[in-house]
């Protein structure tokens, strides 16, 4: 695991998002190698964390070229070029199943009680 996946994920965990899962896209997408996805509490949850990462990112040089999504979404998507963050709230998860797109790819999930 890269040092900037471990920052990324420490940033979630940190911030209480829950259910953490990523995976190597890499071989899938020419343009991310690592998928992230995480739920929020809630839409407001969800903002927080997606700007929480901004600002970390913005700490370790990692590059952030798009925020998709505002307060208020079900999803917001952190585009940091090789990690794609997704911030789910409950709902959003379950109505558009990002997982299910990658079913073929080992999902590994992150233990919310272990630090990387």
């Amino acid at each position: 695991m890269d040092n900037k996946l471990k920052i990324i994920l420490n940033c979630l965990l940190e911030k209480k998002g829950k259910d953490i899962v990523y995976c190597d896209i890499s071989k899938r997408n020419p343009l991310a190698n690592y998928l992230i996805i995480a739920t929020a509490n809630g839409a407001h949850h969800a903002y927080s964390l997606a700007n929480n990462i901004k600002s970390e990112c913005a700490k370790n040089s990692i590059d952030v070229v798009a925020v998709e999504g505002k307060n208020g979404s079900e999803w917001i998507l952190v585009d940091a070029y090789d990690y794609l963050i997704n911030i789910f709230t409950p709902e959003g998860r379950f109505k558009f199943a990002l997982e299910k797109l990658y079913s073929d790819l080992k999902l590994i999930k992150v233990s919310d009680e272990w630090k990387y």
